[in-house]
């Protein structure tokens, strides 16, 4: 899988030793999202190019089983049943980093992002990430899931808020596309079927 583009939304870190640790973390999601292939063992990401024809719970279940083994830790319920994050990498009184990787709808993709907001404006995280398809990827996946296409009208929001730590998004992209390869497993739940 490709990294198409990163956009840091805002970025207040001020202590080396935080931005040092922030900067590890990200370096460590940089490594990972390349190793997520398909099909399995391929070496590359190729997609079927069927319009709306490719899950992408799958994509996000190999994203954290390679940062599960780098030492993050999965599913965190900072705010209970309200929101949970996908991922992220323990300090000794807080998160240093906070990761969620878009599976839902737009208005997920906005959820995903005002969570991770409040966590770092309530001090639980020093950084926070969301990942998500770019406008060519998410023609090829579930129906209307969140794409930096759309939710990037809105980084000049993100951009005025006054809040510590740093917010970023990572875009992501196929390598390749083959009609041969088998489409990505799609969920049950929501428009995932459609």
């Amino acid at each position: 899988m490709l990294i198409a583009e990163e956009v840091v939304l805002f970025d207040r870190l001020t202590d080396p030793g935080e931005i040092a640790v922030a900067d590890a973390d990200l370096a460590q999601i940089r490594l990972v999202i390349p190793t997520i292939h398909w099909p399995p063992g391929s070496g590359k990401f190729t997609i079927n190019p069927k319009r709306q024809g490719n899950g992408v719970v799958p994509i996000k279940q190999a994203f954290a089983l390679d940062l599960k083994a780098r030492g993050w830790t999965m599913e965190i319920p900072l705010f209970g049943r309200r929101g949970g994050f996908d991922a992220g990498k323990a300090l000794a009184s807080a998160w240093s980093t906070l990761v969620e990787w878009e599976t839902g709808n737009i208005s997920s993709s906005h959820r995903s992002l005002n969570r991770l907001t409040v966590a770092l404006m309530r001090g639980l995280a020093q950084q926070a990430v969301l990942c998500l398809p770019d406008g060519d990827l998410y023609r090829y996946l579930t129906d209307r899931t969140g794409n930096w296409r759309e939710l990037s009208l809105y980084r000049e929001v993100y951009g005025r808020v006054d809040v510590p730590g740093r917010l970023a998004v990572i875009v992501v992209s196929y390598d390749a596309t083959d009609p041969l390869v088998p489409l990505i497993r799609k969920g049950t739940d929501g428009r995932a079927l459609r």
